[in-house]
């Protein structure tokens, strides 16, 4: 690959390179949203001892004996588990409940709610407040990781670069695949939106059979169906710039700019808790061609790996 031809192709990434990475963040961490009452009549602790616990729940309101109630503090609109107990005597009012099971660092207090068991298991994945926390904990960490760098590798395919000449006059190109390799740097700039620039080399001397030698600058808008840093598939749209370069027999201009548009799809698997990354890519690149006889468009397949940070 001649040096000169991939000096002249590397400045611009010098210049998108600086903008991708200085531009402004533009995600923001979501409220917490209430979880509202879900939990039907509320029933509170009104009298406390070292082992009991008086609920307002009395015969009328449906307590049993043997019947057991999930006691919970209001946490932000969601709810932590204090502590289990088992009712024991019923009263037409209230009832009496023994405490049987009291979560580390909480305490039965009056005013807590109390919620049949099944019922709280029923709601938990949406109002216990422990797994609210833990999902905004792993929220804001994929949050903190927005920029990217990956390594990618694979396969163009259907590329007119194999060169047929006639009386040292260049008249056509065969079809020939070969070997890509790229550097990407994306960075989000919403939960779903990042923008991504590729630089990729492919052809001449990837390809065994290709003559010539494809350097290709890509800025694609990427949709991520799932969001930033969940494993799954992502779309995305794009343009290119091109220079194609081969060596010439008779002595023209063996260099050209072209633009071109790309289509994409691929799947991106969060690896080590979210900071590597590998993707599996796959899509079209349509690039002008050069004299109705150098095609470089193509169908192709590419897998990567990232840091993420």
């Amino acid at each position: 690959m001649n040096g000169k031809r991939t000096s002249e192709a590397f400045w611009p990434v010098v210049v998108l390179v600086g903008f991708l990475l200085a531009a402004p963040d533009a995600i923001r961490a979501s409220e917490p949203e209430s979880a509202g009452d879900a939990l039907g009549i509320a029933h509170y602790v009104i009298k406390v001892t070292p082992t009991l616990a008086y609920l307002d729940i009395g015969a009328t309101a449906g307590a049993a004996p043997g019947q057991s109630y999930m006691i919970l503090r209001e946490d932000m609109g969601f709810y932590m588990p204090v502590a289990r107990v088992r009712v024991l005597r019923v009263f037409d009012s209230f009832s009496i409940a023994e405490t049987y099971a009291v979560e580390a660092g909480e305490s039965v207090a009056m005013l807590q709610r109390a919620v049949p068991i099944n019922m709280w298991e029923a709601e938990a994945p949406r109002l216990d407040a422990r797994i609210h926390v833990k999902q905004m904990q792993e929220k804001q960490e994929r949050d903190k990781r927005r920029r990217s760098i990956l390594l990618l590798g694979g396969l163009d395919f259907g590329k007119n670069v194999e060169l047929l000449y006639v009386n040292d006059r260049l008249t056509g190109a065969d079809e020939v695949g070969g070997g890509s390799m790229g550097l990407r740097l994306s960075k989000a700039f919403t939960p779903h939106w990042r923008l991504a620039l590729t630089y990729r080399a492919s052809g001449e001397p990837l390809a065994g059979d290709a003559d010539v030698t494809q350097l290709s600058m890509e800025l694609d808008s990427q949709f991520l169906l799932r969001g930033v840093g969940h494993a799954g598939p992502y779309v995305a749209l794009g343009v290119g710039m091109h220079q194609l370069a081969w060596d010439s027999k008779d002595n023209l201009d063996d260099t050209a700019y072209k633009a071109g548009f790309n289509i994409l799809g691929g799947l991106e698997i969060p690896l080590g808790g979210g900071g590597t990354s590998l993707l599996l890519e796959g899509g079209y690149q349509h690039v002008l061609d050069w004299n109705c006889i150098i095609e470089a468009s193509n169908l192709r397949a590419h897998a990567g790996l990232g840091v993420n940070f």
